[in-house]
Formats: structure tokens, C-alpha cells, sequence
């Protein structure tokens, strides 16, 4: 059971085929930041199946070289993690975009977001939709970074946050959450819906997309997805879409409503009415 935990959501352990990551930072003019160009480079060896820590050999001192430390660390599993998310996310992005109509709207606003693999997917089916992003601030980064490269500069723009703490930016007339809710509990949940409504204009629109409890057919199935991935988080819960529509009724959303998806075990969609 513990190696397939690992591969649901353990970042660290997906290390253990001896890949190396590389992380550069330029010099920057900024208090604390560095004075010359850095790289740091992080390799777990082939058959280590858990990390408690890493000590990072730095020629200098003072703060900025103690505080890169900790970000080159951490960027490393950003990236980890973030790569996951990237590469599991298309066939769930697709589902969404074939359900629901986008193109009625003028900008959209993806909360957790990750890299943007929805956004530069959406960007592609929409040429005059503005798109925002809204993650961690080292995933916003990655974030831009890749929709740049994609060619949307000229109408996107990535906000570094917490969204457990901050509230989100506004001017969004639709904003998404895939692949979100699931992970968290029910306060934090509420928290994070009522941050959504008070983001989004009279008439604006929330869709939530993720796996839920209860899919007609596939009850079985999907307890038993349940029951691994939630194990492995450590906290969140599967969700009926009945129990979403009282959430949202609760964070001052008008009405909400299921939309069919091709694949409903893996995206359950909502869409939900400021």
C-alpha cells in the first residue's frame, strides 16, 4: 500500500528514480537577494524511498544566502508536484471546456490553477478570452512562465497567493476550481467559496470540476479512489454533488446546477450562479 500512496500524492518519493533537478537564480537588485548567479542542484539517489531533509553546501553568507536554502529546496518539489498535476490534468481540462460554453464570458480567473495547463488549453479554444491565474506564489511563476512560452502573454496574468488567507483578484466574470475542493476540508471549503463569491460580479459564474462521491454507476470505483487518495492526503473529503450545491447556497451563490460530462467518474461538474 505504500508505494502506491506515494505515487497518488507524495511529491518526494516520485524522486526516487535518481532524477536531478536544476534550479537557477539570477542576480537580483532586491534586499536579501543574491549578488551573483546561482544554480543549485538537488539528485535523489536511485532506491531512496523517503526524504526527512536536505543541507544545502552554499560558498557565502548572510540572509540572502541562508533564505536560498529554503527556496532552492522548495522550488524543487514545487516543480515535483506541479509536474504531476500537469501531466494528470488535460483529460480532466477537456471534459470541462466540451461540457461548458466559454465563450459567452470575458475573462476567466483559474484559482489553483498550478502550471496553467487549463488556461493555455482554454487560450487555444478562445482567442478573446482574457485569462487569470491564482496559485502559490512559486506556481504562479511556473505558471507564467509556460503560458508566455504558449504565447498568451499579451492576455494573461498570474497572481501569487494563498487562497486559504487572501482574498482573490477581481474582474473575473468566471472562475474555475478544478481539482480543488476535494482536497480540503468543509470549513476551509466554505471559506474558500465565499472568497470565490466576493471575487465574481452579480451574474458571474463558478465552475467546480472534480471527482465527487455518489456517481451513479461507479460507486464502487470510486470509494475505492476515495479511499487511497484521501488516506494519503491526510485530510479533504469525496463529496456528493448535493452536499457542493448546500456549500454554495451557504457562501450567497443564487443557484447551481450539474452539467454533464463525458467521463462524470473522473469530472463532476458544477456550475454555480453569483
Amino acid at each position: 500500500m505504500r508505494p502506491l500512496l506515494a505515487l497518488l500524492l507524495a511529491p518526494w518519493a516520485l524522486f526516487a528514480d535518481g532524477r536531478k533537478f536544476s534550479v537557477d537564480y539570477p542576480i537580483s537588485s532586491l534586499p536579501s537577494g543574491f549578488v551573483f548567479a546561482t544554480t543549485y542542484h538537488l539528485w535523489i539517489p536511485e532506491g531512496v524511498k523517503t526524504v526527512r531533509g536536505i543541507i544545502v553546501h552554499q560558498h557565502g553568507c548572510g540572509e540572502g544566502s541562508n533564505k536560498a536554502a529554503v527556496t532552492a529546496a522548495d522550488d524543487a518539489r514545487v516543480a515535483a508536484y506541479s509536474e504531476i498535476m500537469a501531466d494528470t490534468l488535460p483529460p480532466v481540462a477537456h471534459d470541462v471546456l466540451d461540457a461548458y460554453d466559454l465563450s459567452k464570458h470575458t475573462c476567466l480567473l483559474d484559482v489553483g490553477g498550478g502550471e496553467g495547463v487549463l488556461l493555455s488549453l482554454v487560450g487555444h479554444r478562445h482567442a478573446r478570452l482574457q485569462l487569470r491565474l491564482f496559485d502559490l506564489p512559486a506556481v504562479a511563476a511556473r505558471a507564467k512562465v509556460r503560458l508566455d512560452q504558449a504565447g498568451f502573454s499579451d492576455r494573461v496574468n498570474c497572481h501569487g497567493g494563498n487562497f486559504h488567507a487572501d482574498a482573490l483578484p477581481t474582474g473575473a466574470d468566471v472562475i474555475s476550481l478544478v481539482r480543488v475542493l476535494l482536497d480540503h476540508d468543509d470549513e476551509s471549503v466554505l471559506r474558500l467559496l465565499k472568497r470565490v463569491r466576493a471575487a465574481l460580479p452579480s451574474g458571474g459564474v463558478l465552475l467546480i470540476a472534480e471527482a465527487m462521491a455518489g456517481v451513479r454507476g461507479a460507486e464502487t470505483v470510486g470509494d475505492a479512489y476515495f479511499s487511497f487518495y484521501l488516506m494519503a492526503m491526510g485530510k479533504g473529503r469525496a463529496r456528493r454533488a448535493s452536499e457542493l450545491h448546500q456549500m454554495l447556497q451557504a457562501a450567497g451563490f443564487r443557484r447551481s446546477r450539474e452539467v454533464s460530462t463525458r467521463f462524470p467518474i473522473q469530472t463532476g461538474l458544477i456550475v454555480a450562479e453569483a
